[in-house]
């Protein structure tokens, strides 16, 4: 971290710092088209975000007690999806075995079988506890097979559900949708945000996923009025500063990303 906190401050070439090709393969993407921030400070401000999060969730893997899950984790997908069969056969009237079920489909990108797991998760478990959290998935498998307005309509029932977990609107990527053949997609997915923002009286993770509809949209200057916006909120949100430092180095503002990496970093102790 200190070599971070030395790459920002001028002192050491920022190029020091590559770690990995998967990382600068990102960088070079991120800074494409923008002069003035090099390579190296890309990769730095990527760094900073992926240290942050690793730091936040030390000691919050635990193991699950179901079987079918922890296989899932570690991608043993066949095995998974034997233990949810077995479930669903000792239990057919449990929404969440279904859901569960259709998140290894989704994985393992067969798209019917996970639409179909999760039409029959929400219709069983439409009133649980988590059922926003399947609708949202819902969402990724209609949206897979075209079937725009139902992933439309999931989000929305996802947001009615819990409107202050800002993920609901980018659960499907946000830049899959700016490319989807469907304006209604997008012009309902920001009517759900605005939605959002006012039910939560102005959630901050609300505004930061409606600024990352709208940097997805092309819309740079709202983009960043609303990172900002999130950032009043939460000034010390380390994702919040990093989605605004890529709308910040896409519109080539090399100081105000500079800037905003430098903040990101201080957040570490010496």
């Amino acid at each position: 971290m200190k070599t971070l906190k030395k790459a920002f401050a001028g002192t050491i070439d920022a190029s020091a710092i590559v770690a990995s090709s998967k990382i600068t393969a990102m960088a070079h993407h991120h800074r494409s088209h923008n002069d003035g921030v090099s390579t190296g400070e890309v990769i730095a401000g990527s760094l900073i975000l992926r240290a942050i999060l690793a730091l936040s969730s030390q000691g919050g893997n635990k193991r699950n007690n179901n079987r079918g899950y922890n296989r899932y984790q570690i991608e043993q997908y066949e095995g998974a999806l034997e233990d949810y069969n077995e479930a669903i056969r000792l239990q057919p009237q449990n929404g969440p075995w279904y859901a569960e079920r259709g998140r290894i489909y989704l994985a393992r990108r067969e798209f019917e079988q996970a639409a179909a797991d999760y039409d029959r998760a929400v219709e069983l478990a439409q009133f649980a506890a988590h059922s926003w959290y399947h609708y949202k998935r819902r969402a990724v498998a209609h949206y897979e097979l075209k079937h725009y307005d139902t992933a439309l309509e999931s989000i929305a029932k996802a947001v009615e559900l819990k409107p202050d977990d800002g993920s609901n609107l980018w659960w499907i990527p946000p830049g899959r949708v700016a490319k989807c053949p469907d304006e209604r997609l997008r012009q309902g997915l920001l009517e759900l945000a605005d939605k959002a923002i006012e039910t939560t009286n102005g959630d901050a993770g609300v505004y930061a996923a409606r600024a990352r509809l709208y940097d997805a949209f092309g819309r740079g200057d709202e983009a960043r009025t609303g990172f900002n916006k999130a950032l009043q909120l939460e000034p010390k949100n380390p994702v919040f500063s990093y989605y605004l430092a890529l709308v910040q180095l896409r519109s080539a503002e090399a100081e105000s990303y500079r800037a905003t990496c430098r903040e990101m970093v201080e957040q570490f102790p010496e």
